[in-house]
């Protein structure tokens, strides 16, 4: 699986918030809990598109997440939302395709060889995200898309 370049501008999300160790599957239980309030965010910019945000992780090995939207402003979230942002930066996008329970192989195909290689120059100080937009049709869906962009230098 190689990566394709690109650059994107800085965004907002806005949206439910995981702090923990276990990401599978407690990441799985964070969108069915966003996604029936995926409407609840005021400005939202893209009704196609949702994100999911890896932005942080601790000395003890939490993992910050955010199942979001992206908004044009943090202003009258819904009580419960928290907020990322992301930088202006260069990615390395690997798109998976195919059965969603199967997106944690990609995950470990990206941080676990292609990440560690040197040569490729993830950049640890900025989020990495996943995009789900028009391609990506259902959980279920064989020939579902979705994106996880890697920030690189």
């Amino acid at each position: 699986m190689e990566p394709k370049f690109t650059e994107r501008k800085g965004f907002k999300v806005a949206g439910l918030k995981y702090i923990g160790k276990n990401p599978q599957p407690d990441i799985g239980h964070l969108w069915d809990k966003f996604v029936p309030r995926i409407d609840e965010a005021p400005n939202r910019i893209n009704k196609d598109e949702t994100y999911g945000v890896c932005y942080d992780m601790d000395a003890e090995g939490n993992v910050y997440y955010i199942a979001g939207v992206a908004v044009s402003d943090f202003e009258n979230l819904p009580e419960g939302f928290d907020t990322v942002e992301i930088p202006d930066n260069k990615y390395a996008v690997f798109t998976h395709k195919g059965l969603i329970r199967d997106f944690p192989q990609t995950v470990a195909y990206v941080y676990g060889k292609w990440v560690k290689d040197p040569a490729n120059k993830k950049k640890f100080d900025a989020p990495d995200f996943e995009v789900y937009d028009e391609r990506f049709k259902d959980g279920d869906a064989g020939d579902s898309e979705c994106d996880l962009y890697v920030a690189v230098n």
